[in-house]
């Protein structure tokens, strides 16, 4: 039976949990979500370092009957909920207010950050609750030395790290302050047992040792060995401590980065209240010793200095700069925790501003809970299953797909392991076939697609093969490859090999490779390309934040399909000049206007080009010019440029000429 002082936390856990409920995706997530949850559910290992407590939690979702993905998706929820609890325990004692305290607490679930990844499969949702749960028996510890909690905590910083090593940056400041002021802990006895702890929470990582002899075709490396282990448990694929094997970033841009997005990640609550702590005890001078309270001061710009320095990422680049956003949970956790050091000063400073500071912070809660459920919300957002599923479906049988970027391979492999959709379709993922343990994974896949000796190379070189020798060592299958204009660019990054003798023809999202010499038609290509695409229509889609695996297939990836498409009919053009090519292309184009409010200028451009190379040949071709040019001139970022005096010369003349 409940006590009256469980009441409100669970009321307001029970809030928090309807909150995340109604906003979690019901289907596949992007990115390394989809490959968690395949690696959970074919047995395999997650990409380095492995994170084996995520995906044994997820393998047991996977046994509870029902909507296994929905649970896994709302697993990421129900974490940062209990986040939230232990929050509220500790603003509980820091605070001696629970109303505060639950507000405050419950405002860390709805900043953007932690909701968008709170409501799809994830790992930083439960990296939350372990740091909290940290700091939190670290807190208590200093309050009341018991060993009961010390060795919790030790699981608990095993068990973070078994989840993801991130949770180091803030179990070190803990244990250095703890170790600090308590000698009795390094006494042997102690240490012994603290160590047995801390193994006991890394138990998970038994796993990686495990699963290689029963994964399915989902898995990364061979960590069966000690070897295989450690190199995998220190990401050597991707770059010990750092966020890519190659990448460019710097401490300032980062920091620049950070300092600029957190007023409006906690409308300022995170700046005011932590300043005024600050400037408080400078004021005072009664610092004799380090308390907790500057603890996490430290902790928090240990945490900036250290994964700050080591995120070598370009943040030019939405995608990698949401990559290294979504870390930065930890460090606006923190940043909550010193503001609570804020609104206790200020609340015993000026006690009749109590329910203020409630009622302020209540309001802050609701509208940030709002906004970052309006913007991040993933409830019936099917975009990336459905990607995927209609690249699978718009190919023949047993056809062999080389996919070239994580989120199509990610996706792809779900989808055919998990949903068991096309398991006839060969596929290829690009990005995995240079690594040693890849054929092994591949012959657990009998698709009959026979791979040269050794490892995949873009160039030539000994002992390496490229994708025409897969062709040419498979000779009978019809091939098929994602768009990636890295593949085909005149640089020593670049697999040359299939323009040798095949040509890229737009077959929906994918490019069908056919011989040089093999006629085309341009009607059949359309036709094709149209018929690949299925029913995905991005206008039934809601747009998501710049950087999400949503948005890069609703923006990006649909018109770059349309964009190669348009390419290559206005190349083939260049060597048969056909109006009833030319004909079919606009039409084509004319399509897309019709179908969209808003289309990328260049379509309008070439539209318009298209009319004019009409003009006597199609009906109302310069009427049509017109309205083309006419739009993308209106659009025309710098209206002084060469091109755009050019169009309203056009324009003109083609006005007078209609008059």
């Amino acid at each position: 039976m409940l006590t009256k002082n469980w009441l409100l936390p669970i009321s307001g856990a029970l809030a928090l949990l309807v909150f995340f409920l109604t906003g979690t995706l019901d289907s596949v997530p992007g990115g390394d979500s989809a490959m968690f949850i395949g690696a959970a559910f074919s047995n395999g290992v997650a990409q380095p370092p492995g994170y084996p407590l995520i995906t044994l939690i997820y393998k047991f979702l996977f046994s509870i009957p029902g909507d296994s993905v929905f649970y896994i998706n709302f697993s990421s929820g129900f974490f940062n909920t209990a986040a939230s609890l232990i929050l509220y325990l500790l603003f509980e004692k820091l605070l001696e207010c629970r109303w505060t305290a639950i507000v405050l607490a419950c405002f860390f679930c709805v900043l953007p950050i932690v909701y968008r990844y709170g409501v799809v499969a994830e790992v930083f949702a439960l990296n939350n609750f372990i740091c909290s749960t940290i700091i939190y028996l670290t807190y208590s510890y200093s309050k009341d030395p018991k060993a009961k909690t010390i060795y919790l905590g030790a699981f608990f910083i095993g068990l973070g790290i078994s989840n993801h090593h991130s949770v180091i940056l803030v179990a070190l400041p803990c244990v250095l302050y703890l170790i600090f002021y308590y000698k009795n802990l390094l006494s042997p006895t102690k240490l012994l047992k603290l160590t047995s702890f801390i193994i006991l929470g890394l138990s998970p990582y038994l796993y990686l040792l495990i699963a290689p002899t029963y994964a399915g075709e989902i898995s990364w490396g061979n960590t069966s060995t000690i070897e295989g282990f450690f190199h995998h448990f220190l990401r050597k694929d991707f770059g010990t401590f750092r966020l890519t094997a190659s990448g460019k970033g710097g401490f300032l841009a980062n920091i620049f980065e950070f300092s600029s997005n957190l007023p409006i990640e906690s409308y300022a609550i995170f700046i005011v209240f932590p300043l005024y702590w600050i400037f408080y005890r400078l004021k005072a001078k009664t610092l004799k010793k380090i308390e907790f309270e500057e603890l996490i001061l430290l902790s928090f710009l240990f945490y900036i200095f250290f994964f700050f320095s080591l995120s070598n990422i370009d943040l030019a680049n939405p995608l990698f700069k949401e990559v290294f956003i979504r870390f930065w949970q930890i460090p606006l956790l923190l940043l909550l925790i010193i503001s609570s050091f804020g609104i206790k000063i200020l609340s015993q400073k000026y006690s009749n501003f109590k329910k203020q500071i409630f009622f302020l912070l209540l309001l802050l809660v609701c509208i940030r809970g709002f906004y970052s459920f309006k913007e991040s919300s993933r409830r019936g957002n099917s975009i990336i299953h459905d990607y995927g599923k209609i690249m699978l479906t718009s190919l023949p049988n047993k056809a062999v797909l080389f996919a070239t970027g994580d989120l199509q391979v990610n996706i792809l492999r779900y989808l055919q392991v998990v949903k068991k959709i096309r398991t006839d379709i060969t596929i290829l993922p690009i990005p995995l076939m240079d690594l040693s343990w890849f054929r092994q994974i591949h012959s657990k896949k009998s698709t009959g697609i026979e791979l040269p000796p050794g490892l995949y190379s873009r160039i030539k070189k000994p002992g390496h093969y490229q994708m025409l020798d897969i062709i040419q060592l498979n000779p009978q299958e019809k091939y098929f490859i994602l768009p990636d204009a890295g593949i085909v660019k005149s640089n020593q990054n670049a697999d040359l090999s299939l323009l040798e003798i095949y040509k890229w023809v737009p077959h929906g999202f994918l490019f069908s490779l056919l011989p040089k010499r093999e006629p085309v038609k341009a009607k059949d290509v359309i036709r094709n390309h149209n018929w690949a695409k299925g029913q995905f229509k991005p206008e039934n889609y809601r747009p998501m934040e710049e950087g999400s695996w949503e948005e890069l297939v609703y923006k990006v990836v649909y018109w770059n399909a349309e964009r190669f498409h348009m390419i290559y009919h206005t190349r083939e053009l260049k060597n048969n000049n056909n109006y009833q090519n030319k004909i079919f292309l606009a039409n084509h184009i004319e399509g897309l206007r019709n179908k969209h409010s808003v289309i990328p200028p260049e379509f309008l451009k070439n539209l318009g080009l298209l009319y004019y190379q009409l003009i006597g040949k199609l009906p109302k071709a310069k009427t049509k010019l017109l309205s083309a040019w006419g739009e993308y001139y209106q659009h025309h970022a710098d209206k002084s440029s060469k091109e755009a005096n050019e169009i309203k010369r056009a324009l003109d003349h083609f006005s007078g000429v209609s008059k």
